[in-house]
């Protein structure tokens, strides 16, 4: 049966001969996760001749792992840079020999398994993909210590390049709300600690918008201790930055990040951040949030309430945050790629 399965998928792969670009992106099929994608789409957009590709699979299957990998063999063609922005890393085992880069975004497949899938991880998304690339670009400082604590590899081939903030978050004016703050959360799996967050607003007067899809048990303490909130799920990039626009705090407690994409976000449309006082956010906000304990409803509670009695600290954060983001522009990530692109060629 499973030869049979094999045999289907070599037999369903069709080599094709098209362009040459000098820089190929790598992209995770979308239905696996399609903030890859948002991240890296300002920076490719700078890039004229470069090609878009993604993976026909999303599933991490033994088959579709085999059809990816064969696919990717047949369909990524040229000498130029292959980069591949994240995701199943294993893409690379497909590309030996040639100029690839792989961006790593964290490590959390490593941390969160255990046994033969921790196994299996370690070596087809992380260890060989790690010796096929030629540089390996970390989204943060976090990652890339977190990475050479797990592996090794000499230093010159990790690149730390941080991840962009989309041109289309621009600084708009709002007259904050202090009687009833509208507080943004983006993202509800397990890393966001919207739960947290729910405990720590309990008393404090205010309309929580989530952002993601929340399961009954969530839904049962926002309504058993009276939160007003407004919940939704799979908007359009549009709305989003609407939602920023309309908040008068980002949330961000997380306890595990890569990155921490609401941080630059809301700070590069002008509103107070509220996040975790652990890398990378502290990394990220870069003295533009207030930072409190993730792990401690009341330090949770507490940053809440500076952030909306005292308007001197309100407006502290906002302009630390506006300068901060310039470290993100499209312009100024674009060119470190760029650049490594260039050594490679």
């Amino acid at each position: 049966m499973i030869i049979l399965s094999l045999i289907r998928v070599y037999l369903s792969i069709r080599i094709m001969s098209g362009n040459t670009y000098n820089i190929t992106f790598l992209m995770r099929n979308r239905l696996s996760g399609f903030s890859i994608h948002k991240v890296f789409r300002p920076v490719i957009a700078q890039f004229d001749n470069a090609a878009v590709i993604e993976a026909p699979r999303h599933r991490a299957t033994p088959i579709s792992i085999l059809y990816n990998l064969i696919w990717i063999r047949n369909h990524v063609k040229g000498n130029g840079v292959i980069h591949m922005t994240g995701g199943p890393h294993y893409f690379l085992l497909a590309l030996k020999g040639k100029r690839n880069i792989l961006t790593i975004h964290d490590l959390v497949l490593l941390h969160n398994s255990t046994g033969l899938k921790h196994a299996i991880y370690k070596q087809l998304w992380f260890q060989l993909p790690i010796r096929y690339a030629k540089a390996v670009t970390c989204i943060s400082e976090t990652v890339a210590k977190d990475l050479s604590t797990n592996f090794t590899m000499p230093k010159e081939k990790i690149h730390i390049i941080y991840n962009a903030v989309d041109t289309n978050f621009r600084y708009t004016e709002k007259a904050f709300n202090s009687n009833n703050p509208r507080i943004l959360h983006v993202g509800t799996t397990w890393n966001k600690n919207l739960e947290r967050v729910i405990k720590a607003l309990i008393g404090v007067p205010c309309t929580l918008v989530i952002i993601g899809a929340i399961d009954k048990h969530i839904q049962t303490i926002l309504e058993t201790n009276n939160i007003i909130y407004i919940q939704k799920q799979n908007i359009s990039d549009a709305m989003l930055r609407k939602e920023y626009e309309l908040a008068d705090i980002v949330s961000f407690p997380s306890i595990y990040e890569g990155f921490g994409m609401p941080i630059v976000e809301g700070q590069a449309v002008g509103r107070p951040v509220l996040t975790s006082n652990i890398a990378p956010m502290t990394e990220i906000a870069n003295g533009g949030a207030c930072l409190v304990d993730p792990t401690d409803e009341t330090s949770i509670k507490n940053g809440f309430l500076k952030i909306i009695q005292d308007e001197t600290f309100r407006q502290q954060l906002i302009r630390a945050g506006k300068e901060n983001i310039k470290r993100f522009s499209v312009e100024k990530i674009t060119k470190q790629y760029k650049d490594l692109y260039t050594s490679l060629l």
